[in-house]
């Protein structure tokens, strides 16, 4: 997804949910999606030139985009997924010295 403009991409998460490794930008928050030879590669934003030469070094090695994609389907399942979203605002707003008053 070689994205110039992406707050917060849901399209590079459900990829990665299905055991697909993403090819992400290097800005917005994607950096926060893919550790670069881990889940995915980042290229820089806007080089074609680098893309180019990430996707095809990634589909010469199927096997490495398998461990890839496994790798991110564990990081949207326990940092993206709404029990994981959830847990961390319960400790979050449970270890904040002003938590909010329950109604």
């Amino acid at each position: 997804m070689p994205s110039l403009y992406e707050p917060f991409g849901i399209a590079p998460l459900e990829a990665m949910a299905h055991c697909i490794p993403a090819v992400l930008t290097d800005a917005w928050a994607f950096p926060e999606m893919v550790t670069p030879g881990l889940n995915g590669e980042l290229v820089k934003a806007g080089d074609i030139a680098d893309l180019a030469d990430k996707l095809i070094t990634l589909l010469h090695d199927p096997d490495r985009l398998r461990v890839m994609g496994a790798a991110g389907r564990a990081l949207v399942a326990d940092k993206f997924t709404w029990p994981a979203v959830v847990g961390r605002l319960r400790t979050g707003l449970t270890d904040s010295p002003n938590p909010p008053a329950v109604v």
